[in-house]
C-alpha cells in the first residue's frame, strides 16, 4: 500500500471566493474540470491501495506533516 500526496492551489479548484472577471467561461469550466480530475484521481488510486491525502496551499505546514506522520503510523500499525 503506498501514501499519495497532493497538493492544491486555492485558485485552481474554486476554492476564492473572487469570481475571474477575464474569460470566465475558460475559468468556470476548467475549475469544473480540475474538481472532476481531483475525484478521478483518488478513485484511481484508492483502487490500486493508496491512501490519499490532499493538501491546500494555505493549510499550516505543521498540521500537514502531523496528519502524514499520523497516516504513515497507522498504515504501518504502529
Amino acid at each position: 500500500m503506498g501514501q499519495s500526496l497532493l497538493q492544491n492551489g486555492l485558485s485552481r479548484r474554486g476554492k476564492v471566493t473572487t469570481i475571474v472577471r477575464k474569460n470566465p467561461e475558460f475559468w468556470l469550466s476548467k475549475i469544473n474540470r480540475n474538481r472532476e480530475r481531483d475525484v478521478e484521481t483518488r478513485e484511481v488510486l484508492a483502487q490500486f491501495g493508496w491512501t490519499v491525502l490532499r493538501f491546500w496551499e494555505h493549510q499550516v505546514a505543521d498540521d500537514i506533516v502531523d496528519a502524514i506522520v499520523s497516516t504513515v503510523t497507522h498504515a504501518r500499525g504502529f
